[in-house]
């Protein structure tokens, strides 16, 4: 920072957890929406310069990570533009940019013990980019039989069905790991676990280790990451290179709530072409899909035929201690039980299959994916 060099050690992390995540996670951020970008440690101008071949928006989110009112002065030569942000918050700025070679100037000017954010830096540029949007959506503990393309009940999945049908679809794909984070490491790096050991040998991944939206920076795409479950939040080092990187509100957010905030982000208007991933948790135990998906599969009458085994019933109920006594087998599984789970994760299915038609439609409707989305369906 300037002159100073800060070593922030094991023990202090909590101390020092902004800006501990964007040096070694790529992105932070005081709420659950993670940035990229340019972190002052107080009151302070920065300085860069910048060459551009063609006109453009400079833009900015701000973020004033103190206790007090903090004023952001972003220069371009002799033209400038201002924005006060209130404590905790943030806003954006744009700056209107000539072709040519310029001086930019940051200023923040606040608390002295105040942390200022210009994230998610990016060139709007005027002409339009031929660049193809690239569409990431996982679905978390999703079986590939409760899929219509692979022979799982129509009513779970009529969207996805839409879109195989519209597609080249995998049938010979297959997950590098059980569980979320070394399977999402690999997505972004092309590398099987033991080689980027995010799970295995680390319990994030490397900073050191490229990732797709890293690469895809260096090509003019603007990277945005909405994160459904726990597993896939930021601290796990997946968000590196990402210019915006929402978390989840807790350990899950519900499919509708992550879509809501695409569409909000894609309304504004991504600068260039735009690389997205978007991660569904809802069919991730425990299962709680709004009532007309579980009335789809009879879910309600399911549930009342478990009154008489308390364990299970208070697993329908949401109970995630239930869960966790279940697993270390405190009780059994009866047909009863199996016939409920089956529907409740198949109903849990149709939801997030509702939000994925309304990704499509809504990517769509804006013009951000083009008519007549193609793309990769695989189990």
């Amino acid at each position: 920072v300037g002159e100073r060099r800060n070593d922030i050690h094991l023990g202090e992390i909590k101390a020092y957890r902004y800006m501990a995540m964007l040096a070694s996670r790529g992105v932070t951020g005081v709420s659950p929406q993670k940035m990229t970008g340019c972190l002052f440690s107080g009151p302070r101008t920065a300085t860069f310069e910048l060459d551009l071949d063609e006109p453009g928006g400079l833009r900015f989110l701000l973020e004033n990570n103190s206790a007090a009112p903090a004023r952001f002065t972003l220069g371009v030569d002799d033209a400038t533009a201002a924005k006060m942000v209130s404590p905790e918050s943030r806003t954006t700025i744009d700056l209107e940019v000539d072709a040519g070679d310029h001086v930019v100037r940051m200023t923040a000017d606040g608390a002295s013990d105040g942390l200022f954010l210009w994230g998610a830096p990016q060139i709007r540029g005027r002409s339009t980019s031929p660049a193809i949007p690239i569409v990431i959506v996982t679905m978390d503990t999703t079986r590939v039989d409760a899929l219509s393309p692979w022979g799982g009940p129509a009513e779970a999945s009529p969207e996805i069905q839409k879109l195989a049908d519209r597609s080249t679809v995998f049938d010979n794909a297959w997950a590098v790991a059980p569980w979320t984070l070394p399977s999402h490491a690999t997505i972004f790096t092309g590398l099987y676990p033991y080689r980027h050991g995010a799970g295995v040998s680390e319990d994030h991944l490397p900073g050191s280790i490229e990732t797709l939206a890293e690469r895809l920076a260096r090509h003019g795409y603007f990277s945005a990451g909405y994160a459904g479950g726990a597993l896939s939040a930021a601290h796990f080092g997946v968000a590196q290179g990402f210019d915006l990187y929402l978390d989840p509100d807790g350990f899950e957010s519900k499919g509708d709530v992550v879509i809501d905030a695409v569409e909000t982000m894609l309304e504004e208007e991504p600068p260039g072409p735009l690389f997205l991933f978007v991660n569904l948790f809802d069919p991730h135990a425990v299962y709680e899909a709004p009532g007309e998906y579980e009335s789809l599969f009879n879910v309600g009458d399911l549930r009342n035929d478990l009154v008489g085994d308390p364990l299970w019933r208070e697993l329908s109920d949401g109970s995630i201690d239930a869960w966790g006594r279940l697993i270390t087998g405190e009780g059994t599984a009866s047909p009863a039980t199996l016939d409920y789970l089956r529907a409740a994760c198949l109903a849990e299915v149709a939801f997030v299959d509702a939000q994925i038609g309304r990704l499509v439609a809504g990517g769509e409707s804006r013009g951000v994916f083009g008519r007549g989305l193609g793309g990769g369906v695989s189990e």
